[in-house]
Formats: structure tokens, sequence, C-alpha cells
């Protein structure tokens, strides 16, 4: 049916019955109290035009109906979190040298596969400082993130114990030929990210104890290897201070070494 549209001043109060609405005059129509219009509520043919007062329980309805507009979890429940990452997975290799080269002070190349620092006795001719040039083949994890890295080597032998002294190694800056190399040719290194051990059993009084690992840490330095931001030319084994010669020579501190492997877990 068609709707009427009434003014504003016809319009007393619309009140709401158990059957629907109800539209009652008021004074100035002439209609106080008097029933205008009755009907369903979905079947009102009356739409006032003004501001007609709302009863507080309509009211009160449509504002329970709103929806909230208020960020934030409801009252009463725990604020939800993200799941934490899964653990990232890694992958470990071990390397054997593919070049070693054990250089003395006096220009022989002779000794132990890797051997460190200096060595003397009564004999003056065999009074040398012991180094050794070694290098890994490294294309297996280049473009790899180095998770960690270290050489690892079984004790051999060694002889003298100077609280001072540790075995350290240094990058190659340079290429070397691993066939001609000796001390008087040898490539430049660098201090940076250098490691530096000790005996890992300890030492007292004139021979360390074999037993043991020895283990040092270069993840950097395998980490730029990997990145390309330093070119492989490999490691130099050496003591602290070889050059530092003992007085008297009969001081020494001479580590050796049957083999050295590089040990590298990567992030797959």
């Amino acid at each position: 049916m068609d709707r009427a549209i009434l003014p504003a001043a016809l319009l007393a109060a619309v009140v709401a019955t158990a059957g629907g609405v109800m539209l009652t005059g008021n004074e100035d129509n002439g209609h106080q109290g008097h029933v205008l219009a009755t009907g369903p509520a979905w079947d009102m043919p009356v739409i006032a035009v003004g501001s007609p007062s709302v009863s507080p329980s309509a009211e009160a309805s449509a504002t329970a109906s709103a929806p909230s507009t208020v960020d934030g979890p409801k009252p009463g429940t725990a604020p939800t979190t993200a799941a934490p990452a899964p653990p990232r997975q890694t992958a470990t290799m071990t390397l054997d040298t593919k070049f070693l080269r054990s250089i003395l002070s006096d220009g022989t190349n002779v000794g132990h596969p890797a051997e460190a620092g200096y060595v003397d006795t009564s004999n003056p001719d065999r009074r040398r400082v012991h180094r050794t040039l070694f290098k890994f083949d490294v294309n297996a994890f280049l473009g790899k993130e180095i998770a960690s890295a270290k050489v690892v080597a079984p004790g051999s032998w060694g002889w003298g114990c100077t609280a001072s002294q540790a075995v350290k190694l240094q990058r190659i800056t340079a290429a070397w030929n691993h066939d001609q190399s000796s001390w008087f040719n040898q490539p430049p290194t660098t201090s940076v990210n250098e490691a530096t051990t000790k005996d890992p059993q300890g030492c007292s009084g004139d021979k360390p104890a074999y037993e043991g690992v020895w283990s040092w840490t270069i993840t950097r330095i395998a980490q730029d290897w990997a990145s390309g931001a330093a070119s492989n030319h490999g490691l130099l084994m050496r003591i602290i201070d070889d050059l530092a010669r003992p007085n008297p020579w009969d001081t020494q501190y001479h580590r050796c070494f049957t083999a050295l492997q590089l040990v590298v877990t990567y992030y797959k």
C-alpha cells in the first residue's frame, strides 16, 4: 500500500503495542489522546517528518544492536600472537686440505704435514722457525650462508710450554705455489679475523698433553670465501710470536699435527 507522509505537528507519539505500532494525535491538531492509526510494524503507512521522540526502550535496542567500532580483542579474550618461525635447516661438510706446505726459516721444506713454532737444540744448525701454508677447496659452499666454520687437527707431538704462546691461523691474501713456496717467498697474510688456540689439554713442564683435538674458529673467514668478499688463498699456521727468538735458544715452543680439516656448517 502507499505510504502517507504526515507533518511532524500531527505526530504526538508512536507507541509500540503487542500487535504492532499505534499513532496518536496531539493538542495542535485537536486530536490529543486520540488514536489516529494502528497497524503491524511492517505495514505502517505513516512516515513522520521531523524529530519525533523515541522511546527509551527503542533507543536502547538500537544501541545494543549497533556494531562495535572499538578495535582490539573483546574483553576476556587473550590477544593473538604470531606462530614462531620454524628453525632453519643446516648441513655440515668436512673438507681435507687440497694443498699444504710446511716452510722453515732455514729455507728447507721438511717436517711434519703441519707444524708451527720454533725449534732449537744444542746444535746451532737446527735452530729454525716453522710455519705451514695450507688451502681447502671451498667450491662446495660458495654462495652459502655460513653458520659456523672451524679448522680441526689432532695433535701429533710438541715440545715446550710457554704461557704466552699459542698457535694461530691467519688468512693468506695472495696466491702462492704449493710446490715452490718457501720461507723466503711466503705469501702475505692479514690479522683480520685471525684465530688463536692453546693446547686443548693444557701444558706443563717441557711437553704438552697430546690428547685432544685442536680447533680454530674461522666462521667469518669462511663466510667471506663463500660470499666472494675475499678470495680463497688459504691459511697460514704459525705461533703468536715466532720471530722473537728465545734466549737461550733451547727454550722451545713447537707443535706438530698429522692432518688439518675444515668443518663447515651452512644454512640450506
